[in-house]
C-alpha cells in the first residue's frame, strides 16, 4: 500500500461503481417526482380495491365455506359411489360398464315379468268382478235390470 506524506498507508478506492450507484438512484428518485400523482393515484386506488374486499370478506369466506362443502360432499358421493360400484374412483370403466349394462338388463326383465304379471292380476280381477255380479243378481234378481255392472274389458297392451 502507498504511504502518505506522513507515512500512514492510503487505502486507494475505485468510485465509479459508487458513481454508478448515486446516478442509478438519481434517475430512481426523479422518475419517483415526475410520476408522483400516477403513483399516489395508483396506491389510492389500491387501497380502495383493498377496502372494498376487506367489506367484502364475510361474503367472501362464505363462497370460500360453500366450496369446501361442495367438495367434502363431492368426496363424500365418490365414496359412497365407490362403496356401490367399487373401482369407479380408480378409473376401472370397464367394470362400471358391466355393471351399469347388468343392471340395465335386470330393469328390462323386471319390467317384462311386472307388466305380465300386471296383465294377469288385471284379467283375474275381471274375473272375480264378473263372478261377484253374477252372485249379487242370483242373490237380488231386481239388481239385474238395469244398466249392465260389468266392468269394460281393456285390450291387452304389449309391453316393453
Amino acid at each position: 500500500m502507498p504511504l502518505d506524506e506522513d507515512g500512514i498507508p492510503v487505502l486507494a478506492a475505485d468510485l465509479s461503481e459508487t458513481k454508478s450507484i448515486r446516478d442509478t438512484l438519481h434517475n430512481v428518485d426523479r422518475v419517483l417526482v415526475g410520476n408522483q400523482a400516477t403513483l399516489k393515484n395508483a396506491l389510492l386506488n389500491f387501497e380502495t380495491y383493498t377496502a372494498t374486499l376487506a367489506s367484502k370478506g364475510d361474503a367472501i369466506d362464505s363462497i370460500i365455506r360453500k366450496a369446501d362443502n361442495a367438495f367434502e360432499s363431492f368426496g363424500s358421493a365418490m365414496a359412497k359411489i365407490d362403496n356401490v360400484v367399487p373401482g369407479l374412483a380408480d378409473g376401472k370403466a370397464d367394470e362400471l360398464f358391466q355393471k351399469v349394462r347388468s343392471i340395465r338388463e335386470l330393469a328390462e326383465s323386471f319390467n317384462k315379468r311386472s307388466g305380465a304379471l300386471m296383465e294377469e292380476g288385471h284379467r283375474s280381477l275381471l274375473d272375480i268382478s264378473q263372478a261377484a255380479i253374477k252372485v249379487t243378481r242370483k242373490f237380488e234378481p231386481q239388481a239385474g235390470s238395469g244398466e249392465s255392472a260389468t266392468p269394460p274389458r281393456i285390450p291387452s297392451q304389449k309391453r316393453q
